[in-house]
């Protein structure tokens, strides 16, 4: 167990990864990052913004599980040796669940939380599949990680 935090580090990587998450994660002239001058618009009960910041936390940390997942995945592809398009497209999908993870964090602050979470930090290990060729195997772990 430990503690999920979303947030960056705050060192002189920030602006490497906001570059990496720009280039790679584009979607197009809209972002959906919240703005600093953002705010909560409504009236809204305390247990209910309570209820939400636990919502978007319980989904920070799934997410950034994910991420862990489809990184895990890349060894059976390279075992499998499938093409580099595949591979690139598969860190791609864990980028993807890091910067969810992140947007999550986002939406816990402003909602007045902190972006972190008690988590189990440990991962398990994907199966082998040994029943199987590696390229079926690496497609089954595929196949749960993006639709299981």
């Amino acid at each position: 167990m430990g503690i999920l935090d979303t947030t960056t580090s705050g060192s002189h990587l920030d602006k490497e990864h906001e570059r990496i998450l720009e280039g790679l994660l584009a979607r197009g002239e809209v972002s959906p990052e919240l703005q600093s001058d953002d705010e909560l618009q409504g009236d809204y009960r305390p247990e209910a913004i309570e209820l939400a910041r636990e919502n978007w936390r319980e989904r920070m940390v799934h997410e950034h599980e994910s991420a862990a997942v489809f990184t895990n995945i890349l060894p059976s592809m390279m075992e499998a040796e499938v093409a580099l398009d595949f591979k690139t497209v598969l860190v791609r999908s864990g980028l993807d669940e890091l910067r969810h993870a992140g947007l999550c964090g986002q939406v816990v602050q402003f909602l007045g939380g902190e972006a972190e979470a008690d988590a189990d930090l440990e991962i398990d290990p994907l199966p082998n599949h040994p029943d199987c060729s590696p390229l079926a195997g690496a497609l089954r772990n595929v196949l749960f990680a993006s639709c299981l």
